[in-house]
């Protein structure tokens, strides 16, 4: 969102350190229905 920004400095570019334990079962669940999603939906996201 901010990489347009000139003024825009990040603290970091990999936080998953950082990440609590439900953040981290997050990411895999989004991550599975990603891959579903690019292998079973049209260009209409059905």
């Amino acid at each position: 969102m901010f990489d347009g920004a000139d003024w825009y400095i990040p603290v970091s570019t990999d936080v998953r350190s950082k990440l609590s334990a439900i953040e981290v079962k997050n990411e895999k669940l989004i991550k599975n229905f990603e891959q579903y999603a690019e292998e079973s939906y049209d260009d209409y996201g059905r």
